[in-house]
């Protein structure tokens, strides 16, 4: 029920999660939902939309935002919170309109990467209704499979689906043992075949910190589940099922190695500087040939005190300033282009970018998105001036520590505030010693 543009959070989970697991016994499988269900299905994500609320989950991000960062964190990070809520609330509310109450998403080898979704009809009458609704949101063909079930997907997909045959033992049916009871949940349990692919591509995954042991991972894990609740009873906890005891001993010591590689990360250090603490609240404990980690309200708000809210805002600046950077790039391309169709002349203001197609949103900084947050010093100057020459730069103010700054050949860099006063005085100079006016940087 989720356009492609719209599931971002999906794909995260996919590539988060996707190094994984193997087949057992035991199914509790919804009926409904056995007909398409095939011997390469290795991921499940269910939605039950009757209970998630995400109003709730909207207010409560902010509140924890506001309670460790403040109102510069609430200011900085609700408009995103909104558009989520905005979006979510809409799409969850117009689905129960015409009948919705659950929805799957079901990731199998032979349709790889793309999902296709199952939607269990509990009103016949309204089951034609819940056909357009899904034409409509996905942008693919939907269909009634059976009298209870209607699937959504690339034609290749409904047409392969209409031939799976019955089977039982499948991977997928352990995992469904302990799911069915939280507002989300994400099922994982790959065949044999699919993690020897794994295992034969990524032995392990080097990172600059050291290996994250795939194999390790794989062949202790027989199958995953992650639950999660919105408020008011927000929780989250994840299950990790090994064949037995030492398995999953070596599974957790597997996850160990892999939270201290990523913890020591440069890139990730960087954008979390306290990330260690996350991931060692994150670790499962051992329960016999299971690891189990649990999260509720209380967990949730102590891993946001003490470890995300110190980071959060600099994550939040540091993003914003590739946003901007990449505005910049836009506006050095679109001025390449004007100087191309206008005799090597750059604009003479800020409109004429509009003439090369520039919108008024990729003209400013996101960090203050007003009007004249970028500044122009491009006018009267042509693509024979010095390569250095800072063409756009951020206004004072707009970021902490310096400046994204567009250069005559389009490139931008991110400049301290000593290194781009130095660009200025030299620009100046060119300026004074070709007859033109300086222009004082702001």
């Amino acid at each position: 029920m989720l356009t492609q543009k719209k599931s971002w959070w999906i794909w995260s989970l996919l590539m988060f999660m996707v190094a994984v697991l193997s087949p057992p016994v035991g199914a509790a499988v919804p009926k409904v939902l056995v007909p398409v269900l095939d011997d390469q299905t290795f991921m499940v994500i269910r939605l039950d939309v009757t209970t998630a609320k995400i109003d709730a989950l909207a207010d409560e991000i902010l509140n924890m935002i506001q309670n460790h960062v403040g109102d510069a964190g609430v200011a900085a990070f609700k408009d995103d919170v909104g558009g989520m809520r905005t979006d979510l609330s809409q799409m969850l509310a117009s689905f129960q309109d015409v009948g919705g109450q659950e929805v799957y998403f079901v990731w199998s080898q032979y349709d790889f990467p793309m999902p296709f979704i199952a939607v269990p009809v509990n009103s016949a009458g309204k089951a034609q209704k819940l056909i357009e609704y899904l034409k409509e949101v996905t942008g693919t063909p939907a269909e009634l499979l059976s009298s209870d079930l209607i699937v959504a997907g690339e034609p290749h997909m409904l047409a392969r689906i209409k031939q799976v045959s019955l089977q039982s033992g499948l991977p997928i049916e352990s995992a469904f043992t302990s799911a069915g009871t939280a507002d989300c949940e994400l099922l994982l349990a790959p065949n044999a075949g699919q993690r020897r692919i794994i295992t034969e591509m990524l032995p392990a995954v080097p990172l600059a910190s050291g290996n994250i042991p795939t194999q390790s991972l794989i062949e202790n894990l027989h199958w995953g589940l992650i639950q999660f609740n919105t408020p008011p009873q927000m929780s989250l906890r994840m299950t990790l099922a090994s064949q037995d005891a030492t398995q999953a001993q070596s599974l957790q010591t597997a996850i160990k190695e892999t939270c201290v590689t990523i913890g020591q990360h440069p890139g990730v250090k960087e954008w979390m500087p306290r990330v260690d603490g996350v991931l060692n609240s994150l670790i499962p404990q051992r329960d016999g040939s299971r690891l189990v980690m649990e999260m509720d309200r209380e967990d949730t708000d102590k891993v946001m005190r003490e470890f995300i809210a110190p980071s959060l805002l600099e994550i939040r600046r540091k993003a914003t300033r590739l946003t901007c950077g990449t505005n910049m790039s836009g506006l050095g391309k679109a001025m390449l282009i004007y100087a191309n169709d206008y005799e090597d002349e750059l604009p003479l203001k800020w409109d004429d970018f509009k003439l090369v197609e520039m919108t008024d949103k990729g003209m400013v900084c996101p960090a203050v998105k007003i009007k004249g947050s970028f500044i122009y010093r491009g006018a009267g100057l042509t693509c024979a001036a010095p390569v250095d020459m800072v063409i756009i730069h951020d206004k004072k103010g707009n970021h902490r520590e310096g400046r994204n700054v567009l250069f005559l050949d389009s490139r931008v860099e991110w400049l301290s505030e000593d290194r781009f006063q130095d660009y200025i005085r030299k620009d100046n100079q060119w300026r004074r010693e070709h007859d033109m006016p300086e222009i004082p940087p702001q």
